[in-house]
């Protein structure tokens, strides 16, 4: 007796499950930024410094509360990805987490660009010239990225 393979894409699917398993995607403003030409600090340092803040720098938490308040879209994403692998469309793991990073890239960006309280300090404002938080240069905004590990 001859049985037919029905699989029907299944272990198609089955190895872009565990291709994803061994994956991890990662986004923000990793240590190897660089340094800020126009600063000499590094970038890295700077987005700590104002994500938790300091005794001089009040806390603008950029990347928690994106994520925070993200965190169901990027799940939505995650999961039209297992959808597009299931229906056979495209099951190029990296390519399917580099849609989902440059989503969490622009929504990242997009929080240091929305001027987030508390307001800079009248010598922070004179010195940039600027009332905008989170941008001096653009450097820490140009640096965030995203990594796709094993």
């Amino acid at each position: 007796m001859v049985v037919k393979d029905i699989d029907k894409g299944f272990r198609g699917f089955d190895k872009f499950l565990k291709e994803l398993s061994k994956k991890s995607l990662k986004a923000g403003i990793f240590s190897d930024a660089g340094v800020n030409p126009e600063t000499g600090g590094y970038i890295a340092d700077y987005a700590q410094l104002n994500e938790f803040g300091t005794s001089k720098i009040p806390a603008r938490p950029f990347l928690r509360t994106t994520a925070d308040e993200q965190e169901a879209k990027w799940q939505s994403q995650m999961d039209k990805i297992v959808t597009l692998a299931i229906s056979n469309q495209e099951q190029d793991v990296d390519v399917l987490l580099g849609r989902v990073g440059e989503l969490v890239v622009n929504d990242i960006k997009e929080k240091i660009s929305s001027n987030m309280p508390p307001p800079n300090a009248e010598a922070t404002k004179a010195r940039k010239k600027s009332s905008q938080t989170l941008i001096d240069t653009g450097a820490m905004r140009a640096s965030v990225t995203y990594k796709i590990e094993n």
